[in-house]
């Protein structure tokens, strides 16, 4: 099972996408402590707002079939041919991240 890390910097201003980045069956998703930890607000897809402090767990978002269940998240797709406009496909995003304090960062971690 493979899996890829992506940080990203948080404010208390504008909501910032996290999207897919690679083919995802399990996503963990947390403060990191290398920034200024103060807490993180997450905006999931149906519009429902959770609160994390840095001392909890990783917030974890796994499809119940495990390794054999279907996936969480895909990237982007281009197709390799630039001619066909428009047939790429969007990343699957997460959710929307946002700082308590002034700055944090975020770690994503998918699981494929």
């Amino acid at each position: 099972m493979g899996q890829k890390v992506t940080k990203y910097a948080l404010t208390s201003g504008a909501n910032v996408n996290i999207p897919a980045t690679t083919f995802a069956r399990k996503v963990k998703i947390q403060e990191d402590e290398s920034g200024t930890p103060g807490g993180i607000v997450l905006t999931w897809p149906d519009g429902s707002v959770s609160a994390y402090t840095v001392a909890e767990q990783p917030v974890i978002i796994e499809n119940p079939g495990g390794g054999a269940g279907p996936l969480l998240g895909a990237p982007a797709l281009t197709p390799a041919n630039q001619s066909y406009v428009g047939c790429g496909i969007n990343a699957t995003n997460y959710c929307s991240a946002k700082s308590v304090g002034a700055t944090s960062v975020l770690q994503v971690t998918e699981e494929n």
